[in-house]
């Protein structure tokens, strides 16, 4: 477990955070400020750096997860793939295969499927507690196969760093953009380059917001398949 969690830290918290510090770096020489310490440098340095990053990332992922996965990528995908991909106008599993997961669920858990809908429900309300139930259920099939594979934890892995890299990306572009209108020209750099930046960071963080869409679905599917096939996988072990 503390290798897991090491690996995690590693991907979703030092790598965004010592990246950011970069930027910083890099757009503060431009309009004339200068970070407190060079990237360049001997043990000290490097040792100041890794702890900085860290504690970076740590609070880039507070941002990512309290307002960029809330208000820009559940909205944008109608809820997480593992809780959306069971409900029954959702396409992406096929009905027979979502038929299978409940089954098993009921099997294994003793618990129901069904969501507990109150009368005279509107469907956004039905919706949404669909989402609850079906969250409670992905955590308990994860919980099953967590120790049968490492590719759930590296497809969750990946989504946390590419959700901070896009956390990062927008508050560089939005940076940029207020460098822009109110930086006047220096001899480090002109406001024009701060546009260009910003532009830069936009499509940086619609990159990193594909990626993050498509490890989200990979940890959904993965830990479903997992789910699914853990009993034909106990079997072979005991024979």
């Amino acid at each position: 477990m503390i290798a897991k969690f090491n690996l995690y830290d590693f991907i979703s918290n030092l790598i965004p955070g010592v990246l950011v510090l970069w930027c910083v770096q890099r757009m503060g020489s431009a309009t004339g400020w200068h970070f407190p310490f060079e990237f360049s440098g001997g043990l000290p340095e490097t040792s100041l750096l890794i702890v900085l990053g860290y504690v970076s990332g740590l609070m880039l992922q507070a941002v990512a997860e309290r307002f960029t996965q809330r208000i820009i990528l559940l909205p944008l995908w109608g809820g997480f793939p593992s809780a959306r991909y069971l409900l029954p106008d959702d396409g992406r599993l096929s009905k027979s295969y979502k038929d299978q997961i409940r089954v098993l669920i009921t099997e294994r858990f003793k618990v129901s499927t069904d969501p507990d809908l109150p009368d005279n429900c509107s469907p956004d309300e039905k919706r949404r507690l669909c989402l609850v139930k079906n969250e409670e259920l992905f955590a308990l099939c994860y919980e099953y196969v967590d120790s049968l594979s490492g590719r759930p934890l590296s497809f969750t892995a990946q989504y946390g760093m590419f959700r901070g890299l896009l956390t990062a990306f927008l508050l560089l572009a939005l940076w940029s953009m207020l460098l822009f209108f109110r930086s006047p020209p220096s001899p480090q750099g002109s406001p024009g380059s701060f546009l260009l930046l910003a532009a830069f960071y936009a499509v940086l963080a619609w990159l990193c917001y594909v990626r993050c869409k498509r490890r989200s679905e990979d940890f959904a599917r993965t830990v479903y398949a997992l789910f699914v096939s853990s009993p034909a996988r106990k079997q072979s072990k005991d024979c």
